[in-house]
């Protein structure tokens, strides 16, 4: 994660408390949207460290960095962990004012803008809920991104990293003018990410970001910003694997989503990945911010985004499945205690998976295309045209890209105001979005053309339409580039109100906030499917949901070396797009039509901290407590009993996370310095959620308000205790060395729901040893890492500087599970049918880098 380095300007449980200067300073308060941005004059870097004002007002905010936050997110991300067991779902990202969670599933991802860190000096970084001055937040924090080219100092800065992980390659560059004297300010940053093989067997990448803003100044009081982001990510993916997967090819890092193929023509054998993802990104942002005075400052923007997403993976016309561990394929479906053993079957998949022979163990690419082209076949009444028959080789296999573009129109205004001691914060966001979902043929694979139907629908059906996913174009022969299977948009909005008003009594500093929201969704079907005539096609109701949260919090300070903070929130939140379709692709059936449950989760969030800055121990520790309450997930999977999709919703889930998190430094000696970072938690459901079950190729739910029992079963996907512990050295020669010890601990599989059911569970006898094997949750083992790093820093004068550093992670070569999942697909009958599959950390992996700066 790039923005890693910077430091993180804190809220109210980890506020730098200082002594509280009345000076004023009109530059501090203009920088307030910019908190990295920091005065130049003596007077007002003490007003701007002191957060004060002409009133004496307290944001809120700190200019230290936070030390739990920075170094978790460094050393603990190879384990997976989430701060307070959040998905990223709950975390507020903003650039400028603008909303950039994804509009459908509320994700906040930075991921995607690998590269930003070059121009993202100015960020407000919190954990929970807290006073924020650019948005109300959410229960996983904010991550609120300011850019303006005249924060910048002038200068260039090129940078060149080489590593062995996801990516090997990676050059960056990036010059800022400075404010000119015509009160115009520019800054441009290019950062390109290449690994033509990387950390995993099969798995590429390649990427690159830009970011492009200019400034100008109008007088003293106002300023016009332009923004421009754009990325793009090419990604070769990996799967997850069974345990039984791993022990057969003695591979960790087993990748079942690639292949050898050998060219026809030239005979020469190249790897080949069926899972590769693309996402290209732009964005473009105006900014006006007005100042007329100290005491008043208004920020306006407006952004206009667009996006295109893919991920391709193979899709065959006969349902034979192409995944090389497909559970039909691997020797234990054949074992002595399997339904069907075959003694001869389990010796030879056996002996062929260990020795990776008859390539079994990937993606047979060649099979594939034999098939293709030894498949003659004619299409009769092609397109719907009687007597028009087509005859070609018919792909029985093709590599389809599912894709999704988006279009979205955002706004914000933000207004701060100051009077006879209070801070009063407000803002209004409006965001808009409409994202198509299709499917695309990338590839034929030899064959001439694919047909679009239902292969499962049986042939004596009483209308032949059924089968044609695009009753429009029935019998249609599909070319590379196709459309095909399903065609539909989702559109979002989202319009949000939030104040905020801050005072401060004596030794306390108190904020109050809140917001009110409305947010909908509503789909529409530009591809009739034949098994839903009626539903799949045209514009279906909009789902509306209006929501609210309030949010206060005080600061006590003990003394000018500690302080005391607590927080506290209730906020409801509307379900996601993403979760609101039984099944989008088929049909526009909303979940709330079938699940009396759905609607907007409540969230109910407090925290206290308690803050140190003294010269030898600096840092904080949080007790957090969050219950959320009638929350929603819908998963889906292949089911091949039913030989379709099926979608699993699970509504009225209740959640508790609950724990403790801190970081502390201690100066050990004058250059040595100790630091620990770390969280002990509980993330588990509260009550029993109810499941609705449907198929894709049937309008009849395979069950309803059916009762999981979920109650006291950890959420998974985290480590619920981890931590970082260790030490960094300065030189007197600008030279720095660290080492870390990380470790990872209490980290649940994700649980299967259906498998806690009275349908399951009523077949066994409590004493039953499968009913125990069924019903627990594994946990994985407790795992540690060292990383290290050194640098040395060259500075020749004034206008020129070098940094050389070399990091390494997981310096012991620990080979761990970093996350496990039961699958969706269970038998009763054989619980060990569907083991449960993991995926592991990287090994040791190191990063090389040279960085340059210069006027």
């Amino acid at each position: 994660m790039g923005i890693l380095p910077l430091e993180f300007p804190l809220c109210a449980q980890n506020k730098d408390p200082q002594s509280y200067s009345t000076t004023p300073s009109d530059t501090s308060f203009r920088n307030s949207f910019n908190p990295g941005t920091i005065p130049q004059s003596p007077a007002s870097i003490n007003a701007y460290a002191t957060g004060s004002s002409s009133q004496g007002i307290n944001p809120l905010l700190g200019s230290s960095r936070d030390i739990f936050l920075q170094n978790a997110a460094f050393h603990l991300s190879s384990g997976r962990f989430r701060a307070r067991g959040l998905s990223s779902d709950r975390t507020a990202l903003l650039f400028n004012g603008i909303r950039f969670n994804q509009n459908e599933s509320g994700n906040a991802s930075l991921s995607d803008l690998g590269g930003i860190a070059e121009l993202s000096g100015n960020m407000e970084m919190k954990s929970g809920f807290c006073s924020s001055r650019t948005c109300f937040g959410d229960a996983g924090g904010l991550i609120s991104i300011s850019v303006q080219a005249s924060a910048f100092q002038k200068g260039w800065k090129i940078s060149y990293n080489h590593s062995n992980g996801i990516y090997t390659d990676r050059p960056s560059m990036t010059y800022a003018s400075g404010l000119m004297k015509n009160g115009i300010a520019f800054a441009g940053s290019f950062t390109f990410r290449n690994a033509v093989k990387s950390y995993v067997p099969g798995t590429f990448a390649q990427g690159f970001t830009y970011m492009v803003v200019i400034d100008k100044k109008f007088g003293e009081h106002q300023s016009l910003s332009l923004l421009g982001i754009g990325t793009e990510n090419d990604q070769g993916r990996k799967s997850m694997a069974t345990d039984e997967v791993y022990r057969l090819t003695g591979n960790p890092f087993y990748n079942s989503f690639w292949g050898f193929q050998t060219d026809s023509v030239t005979h020469i054998t190249r790897a080949r990945s069926a899972k590769e993802s693309t996402n290209k990104r732009n964005n473009l942002i105006l900014t006006h911010q007005y100042t007329p005075n100290e005491n008043f400052r208004i920020q306006t923007s407006l952004s206009v985004s667009g996006s295109k997403m893919g991920l391709t993976g193979l899709n065959e016309e006969n349902g034979f499945v192409t995944q090389p561990d497909y559970y039909k394929y691997l020797p234990s479906f054949y074992d002595a205690s399997a339904a069907k053993p075959s003694p001869y079957k389990y010796a030879y998949l056996s002996y062929n998976w260990i020795h990776d022979l008859g390539e079994l163990r990937q993606v047979n690419w060649n099979s594939l295309y034999n098939a293709n082209y030894n498949d003659l076949h004619t299409i009769q009444n092609a397109n719907g045209i009687a007597g028009n028959n087509v005859t070609g080789r018919l792909s029985k296999y093709i590599l389809e890209d599912q894709r999704k573009d988006l279009n979205a129109w955002s706004g914000s205004s933000i207004l701060q105001y100051q009077k006879k001691g209070y801070f009063l914060s407000a803002g209004i966001s409006a965001n808009y979005a409409n994202t198509r979902h299709y499917k695309v043929i990338d590839n034929l694979l030899g064959g001439d053309f694919w047909l679009d139907i239902d292969q499962f629908v049986t042939p004596t059906a009483p209308d032949p339409m059924i089968a044609q996913n695009n009753i429009s174009k029935p019998n249609a022969p599909l070319h590379k580039g196709d459309v095909f299977g399903y065609d539909y948009q989702i559109k979002t909005t989202h319009l949000e109100v939030w104040e905020q008003v801050e005072k401060t009594f004596g030794r306390f500093d108190t904020y109050l906030g809140g917001t009110v929201s409305e947010s909908s969704f509503e789909r529409t079907g530009n591809m009739i499917n034949g098994k839903f005539p009626l539903t799949s096609g045209g514009s279906g109701p909009a789902s509306v949901f209006l929501n609210w949260g309030v949010k206060a919090g005080s600061i006590f300070r003990i003394s000018g070396r500690q302080y005391l903070a607590v927080n506290a929130a209730w906020l409801t939140k509307a379900p996601s797009a993403q979760n609101g379709y039984i099944s989008p692709q088929t049909r526009g059936d909303r979940v709330e039509d079938e699940v009396p449950a759905f609607g907007s989760a409540q969230t109910r969030n407090a925290d206290i901290t308690w803050h140190l800055k003294y010269p030898l121990v600096r840092g904080r520790i949080t007790l957090f407590r969050i219950v959320t309450t009638n929350d929603i997930w819908l998963r889906s999977y292949y089911d091949d009993v039913y030989k379709t999709l099926v979608n699993y919703i699970l509504s009225g889930i209740n959640e508790l996370n609950q724990g403790v998190e801190g970081g502390f430094e201690t100066n050990l000696t004058k250059r040595l310095t100790a630091i620990f970072a770390g969280s002990a938690a509980s993330y588990i459901f509260t009550n029993r959620p109810t499941a609705t079950i449907s198929a894709d190729n049937t309008a009849v739910l395979l069950a309803t308000n059916r009762t999981t029992y979920l109650k006291n079963y950890h959420l998974g996907g985290a480590p619920e205790t981890a931590f970082t512990a260790g030490l960094r050295y300065t030189g007197k020669k600008n030279w720095v060395a660290a080492i870390n010890y990380n470790h990872f601990a209490d980290c649940y599989v994700i649980p299967n729901p259906d498998r806690r059911t009275a349908d399951v569970l009523q077949k066994f006898l409590a004493t039953d040893p499968e009913a125990k094997k069924i019903v627990k949750q594994e946990m994985l083992v407790a795992a540690y890492t060292l990383d290290a790093m050194v640098s040395k820093t060259f500075r020749f004068n004034r206008k020129l500087m070098l940094r050389a550093h070399i990091t390494w992670n997981n310096l012991t070569n620990t080979i761990y599970k970093n996350a496990g999942m039961e699958q969706l697909r269970h038998d009763i009958n054989d619980i060990d049918k569907f083991p449960n599959k993991y995926s592991y950390a990287m090994g040791m992996s190191w990063t090389t880098g040279l960085e340059v700066k210069f006027l």
